[in-house]
């Protein structure tokens, strides 16, 4: 079993924030015995493998995390990773987004005011803002999935039919870049 983590490389990511993810990641992994799944959505110039590699390097339990790497065009084996995850946290939309599509619950990290835009009508998955996170609040929000996964599977899966035209539309964008 296992927890997908979806982050981007962004101005203000700053080390106290790589810090705060990282231990999280340490508190689920001592906490419920879930593995982390590094999954980075972008190469190049928005390199989440960066990203990832800091998450990784800060985190006390190495042997529990690993760097997912698939073929991003390949969208089925991601919502395959995705649909057999626990929860996914995540800084892309679009993790979110095909994290709906998988069934499975999610918990968006906003860091622009398109991701709180995309989710303002989904109460139960506000997104958390990266200005103002600490390790306390993502784990509280995990903790709140956790407790009531079916429910929250249900929930993630009515974003899912509600938001239908969204999710295509952000599709066609991965497939044609």
């Amino acid at each position: 079993k296992y927890v997908v983590l979806s982050l981007r490389k962004f101005n203000n990511f700053t080390p106290s924030l790589y810090k705060i993810i990282a231990q999280a990641c340490d508190e689920i992994i001592s906490k419920y015995g879930l593995d982390i799944r590094l999954l980075p959505f972008q190469t190049g110039q928005q390199n989440d493998v960066e990203v990832m590699n800091k998450i990784f390097d800060l985190s006390k339990n190495k042997n529990k995390i690993c760097i997912l790497y698939v073929n991003k065009k390949n969208i089925y084996s991601i919502i395959d990773i995705l649909a057999n995850a626990e929860v996914v946290i995540g800084m892309r939309l679009h993790s979110c987004i095909l994290s709906s599509i998988a069934k499975t619950p999610f918990i968006p990290l906003a860091y622009m005011q398109k991701v709180d835009d995309f989710w303002k009508n989904e109460q139960l998955f506000t997104p958390i803002p990266l200005d103002g996170i600490t390790s306390e609040i993502l784990l509280n929000r995990f903790d709140l999935i956790l407790n009531d996964l079916s429910h929250y599977k249900q929930i993630a899966d009515s974003i899912c039919v509600s938001n239908r035209s969204k999710a295509n539309r952000l599709l066609d964008m991965l497939d044609n870049p």
